[in-house]
């Protein structure tokens, strides 16, 4: 595997791809990532995209690594952490949690609003910790790894464009906290794979550092 920073210097985008950029976002975005990895057939990555003053980075990890382009300044590295069971890893995860009741699935905070309209909004955030909380537990199960602590850095509602330019509307919590390793393994496979939904609009990709004991 291979883990990569790449950023796009919006200043020294060409006028075309500007004009692409301006009219399509995210969906111009996610398509000009996918050319780092023409050998795919199918995808074989997860991302995180953070915007900065003037520039769009993205970290990547892949089965392949990015070819280089004139778009991007890539920089990347193999990806072979040496873990064990036991190991203790704190990480940041942006996830797109969701429920299906009813056969409609929808965003896992809104669900337990919707489920206690009445509830202040100091116990009502409190819940929303505990349900999503849970809901990376329940991530956790068969991927590797135990969760030992986590909390909702953030909550976000995004909209982005389709293919054919049709509006879709998600959510995005942002995850850390602290993880076991039970079986280095699977969890690096799973890391490739991803957790959650709406992989291809940045979600799923989990970011680790070794937890420093003193």
């Amino acid at each position: 595997m291979y883990y990569s920073r790449i950023t796009l210097e919006l200043a020294k985008l060409p006028p075309e791809r500007l004009k692409e950029l301006i009219t399509k976002g995210s969906y111009a975005l996610h398509q000009w990532i996918w050319l780092l990895f023409t050998e795919d057939v199918t995808r074989k990555f997860v991302f995180r995209e953070e915007e900065g003053k003037g520039f769009i980075r993205f970290y990547i990890l892949s089965e392949n690594a990015p070819k280089k382009d004139d778009l991007f300044r890539v920089e990347t590295k193999e990806f072979k952490p040496k873990l064990r069971k036991g190991d203790r890893l704190i990480f940041t995860l942006r996830a797109n949690p969701t429920v299906c009741r009813k056969g409609r699935r929808s965003d896992l905070f809104m669900d337990v609003k919707k489920r206690a309209p009445q509830m202040d909004r100091k116990d009502l955030r409190t819940l929303q910790q505990a349900v999503a909380t849970e809901w990376l537990r329940r991530q956790a199960e068969g991927s590797g790894f135990s969760l030992i602590s986590s909390t909702v850095e953030s909550y976000q509602r995004k909209r982005v464009y389709g293919k054919e330019g049709d509006p879709i509307t998600f959510c995005t919590l942002d995850f850390s906290g602290v993880l076991e390793i039970c079986d280095p393994e699977i969890f690096l496979r799973k890391l490739l794979i991803g957790f959650g939904r709406e992989k291809a609009f940045g979600c799923g990709l989990m970011l680790i550092r070794r937890q420093v004991t003193l």
